[in-house]
């Protein structure tokens, strides 16, 4: 058995122009192709990533503002309750002084809260001066941590 090795071109040496033109503008076209793709595909990807970010924020704030919402209700019980027990107390006759009905705040809800997420919904992603809805932020942050720290004693 013998072996044959051959080298130089496999087609005749009368290849015409457009041949040798043909063969690096396809593999040129293949390369920018796979590229473009690559791109669009990472673009994709980042779009979906970011729209999905965006869903979770718009869902933090419909429950951040669903869950303050609630609190109103405890909150109004409770000044009724403070009023009757002011009442008593101003009253002559001997009564039980203690408060009735005391309500619990739970605002264990709001502490799960990420506070850069709600700094990225309240501050970043909503128009309107900077400044103005940073000292609204701080106040918002203070007045959940006062209420943490009440609810706790």
């Amino acid at each position: 058995m013998d072996f044959i090795f051959q080298s130089g071109e496999f087609y005749g040496s009368e290849s015409s122009i457009f041949w040798n033109l043909f063969e690096p503008i396809v593999t040129l076209f293949g390369i920018l192709a796979a590229a473009l793709i690559s791109i669009y595909v990472f673009w994709k990807g980042e779009h979906l990533k970011l729209q999905a970010d965006l869903d979770r924020l718009n869902g933090i704030e419909r429950f951040t503002a669903n869950y303050i919402q609630d609190l109103s209700k405890p909150l109004s019980k409770q000044i009724d309750t403070l009023a009757e027990t002011i009442k008593k107390l101003s009253d002559t006759e001997d009564h039980d002084h203690a408060p009735q009905n005391l309500v619990n705040l739970h605002t264990k809800g709001l502490a799960w809260i990420n506070k850069g997420d709600l700094f990225r919904i309240y501050i970043e992603l909503k128009g309107g001066k900077k400044d103005e809805k940073l000292d609204l932020f701080r106040e918002f942050n203070g007045h959940c941590d006062y209420i943490d720290a009440f609810e706790k004693i």
